[in-house]
């Protein structure tokens, strides 16, 4: 699925109309219409506020992951193990994990 799929599924999946997630995500239904008909590529900031607020990866949105599930669910779902880890050192991994995720999502709007 690819992100103007993902971006739909997960409105009708909150049983959202457009009007009431442009307003959530401070953006117009028109623009939101054009992301779900795959007529306009959203910026990062748009990407950053749809993640935080489905709570999803940015990862899944873009549809280079089928697992929705962000760093932090993963540690405290115990998926992720940081036994043994002090609290600073978790928080180095998350940050560590976005980096990571940050580079793989630039890599892919990158012109080459």
């Amino acid at each position: 699925m690819s992100f103007h799929e993902r971006l739909r599924s997960l409105r009708l999946y909150k049983k959202m109309t457009l009007d009431e997630l442009a307003q959530a995500l401070e953006t117009t239904k028109t623009t939101l219409s054009r992301y779900e008909n795959n007529k306009r590529v959203p910026d990062a900031d748009f990407i950053i506020r749809t993640t935080a607020y489905f709570k999803v990866s940015s990862d899944y949105l873009l549809g280079l992951s089928n697992n929705p599930a962000t760093v932090v669910d993963l540690i405290s779902s115990k998926r992720l193990s940081v036994s043994g880890l002090t609290t600073e050192q978790v928080e180095e991994v998350k940050e560590y994990i976005k980096s990571l995720q940050q580079s793989k999502t630039e890599s892919v709007f990158s012109i080459k």
